[in-house]
C-alpha cells in the first residue's frame, strides 16, 4: 500500500495512435509526490508484485490491437520494473523487457517472486510462461543489485500450453497454479490443469460443461511474525533435519520392501519344493500299486515241426 499507479492514455499529435504514461503516487509520503514513467506503446495490462516493490506491464504497438481479426494474435511486449533504492534515487527503473510475446495476462504468485505470463482467451495461442525474478538471489533482500547484476536474476523456469485457457489462478501458498477452460467462454476441451511453480504439469482433467475452478482459502498462520522470522533464519537447519528424516524413512521403507520381497521368494520356493515332493510321492504310490496288481501268466506253446505216419504190418 505504499504506491498507487495511474495509467494515463495520450494521443499523438496526429491522433492516429495512443501512448501511455504511468503516474506513480507515493501515498505514504508528504504531498504525495508523483513519478512519471513514460512509455511509447499502449499498456494493456498492469500488475503489482504482492509483498514487493516491483510491477509488470504488457504493452503493444500492434496495429491489430483493439480490433483483432479472427485468428490473428496481437504481438505484445512484457516489461518488469523495480524500485531502485541504491544511491538514494528511489525511482522505478526498467528491470528487464521481454519482446515479441503473445501474453495478455500477468499472474503474480501470492508470495511474490514468481510470475506467470499467459495468453488467455485466444483461439490460436494458449501459452504459459513461468518466470522467477529472484532466481540467482539466495534471499529476497539481495534485490539491491549492482548495475552489472541489474535484471540478471530473472530466469525462465518453464513453458507450457493449455489449449483454450480462459482462467489462470495461483493457489494461496504460491506453490501451485491452476489453469482452466470454462464452458462459459467456449465449448472446446473444457476442464482444468494444475501445475507447480516451475511449469511442470501435475494433473489435467477434461470435463464436459466445466465452468469454474476455485482454490480453497488458506487459513491464516498461527505463528507470530517473530516466530516466522526465526523459522526463516534457521530454515537451512530445519531443512537438514527434515532431509535426514526423509532419508531415514526412505531407507526403512527400502529395507521393509527388500524383506517383504525376500519373504515372498522364500515362500514361493518352499511351496514349489513341497509341490515337487508331493508329486514325487504321488508318482511313487501309483507305481507301487500297479506292481502289486500285476499277475504273472505262463503260456506254453507246442509247435509241430514234422509229422510222419508209418504203417506197421504184423
Amino acid at each position: 500500500g505504499d504506491f498507487l499507479c495511474v495509467k494515463v492514455d495520450r494521443h499523438t499529435k496526429t491522433k492516429k495512435s495512443i501512448f501511455c504514461n504511468l503516474e506513480i503516487f507515493r501515498v505514504r509520503e508528504k504531498d504525495y509526490p508523483v513519478e512519471v514513467v513514460e512509455l511509447k506503446d499502449t499498456v494493456t495490462e498492469f500488475s503489482w508484485e504482492p509483498k514487493g516493490d516491483r510491477f509488470a506491464i504488457i504493452s503493444s504497438n500492434d496495429p491489430n490491437l483493439g480490433n483483432p481479426a479472427p485468428g490473428i494474435t496481437v504481438k505484445t511486449d512484457v516489461s518488469f520494473y523495480q524500485l531502485e533504492r541504491a544511491g538514494g534515487k528511489n525511482d522505478f527503473r526498467l528491470l528487464r523487457s521481454l519482446p515479441s510475446r503473445t501474453s495478455n495476462a500477468i499472474r503474480w504468485s501470492p508470495r511474490g517472486r514468481h510470475v506467470v505470463l499467459a495468453t488467455v482467451g485466444s483461439s490460436s495461442k494458449s501459452e504459459l510462461e513461468f518466470w522467477d525474478l529472484d532466481f540467482t538471489a539466495e534471499e529476497p533482500a539481495r534485490r539491491e543489485a549492482s548495475k552489472e547484476e541489474w535484471g540478471s536474476g530473472i530466469q525462465l523456469l518453464g513453458t507450457a500450453d493449455h489449449y483454450g485457457v480462459t482462467d489462470v489462478e495461483w493457489d494461496p501458498s504460491g506453490r501451485h497454479l491452476a489453469t482452466s477452460a470454462s464452458a462459459w467462454t467456449h465449448n472446446l476441451e473444457n476442464g482444468y490443469a494444475i501445475w507447480d511453480f516451475r511449469g511442470q504439469e501435475i494433473i489435467k482433467h477434461i470435463q464436459d460443461r466445466f465452468k469454474q475452478f476455485i482454490w480453497r482459502p488458506r487459513p491464516p498462520t498461527l505463528l507470530t511474525k517473530e516466530q516466522q522470522k526465526q523459522i526463516r533464519k534457521n530454515l537451512k537447519e530445519y531443512s537438514r533435519t527434515f532431509d535426514e528424516e526423509d532419508a531415514a524413512e526412505e531407507s526403512n521403507v527400502s529395507a521393509e520392501l527388500i524383506a517383504l520381497r525376500k519373504r515372498l521368494v522364500d515362500e514361493w520356493n518352499k511351496w514349489r519344493a513341497d509341490c515337487k515332493k508331493e508329486h514325487a510321492e504321488e508318482r511313487g504310490r501309483k507305481h507301487g500299486k500297479h506292481d502289486e496288481e500285476k499277475e504273472e501268466i505262463e503260456v506254453w506253446i507246442d509247435e509241430v515241426i514234422e509229422q510222419i505216419e508209418e504203417v506197421v504190418v504184423e
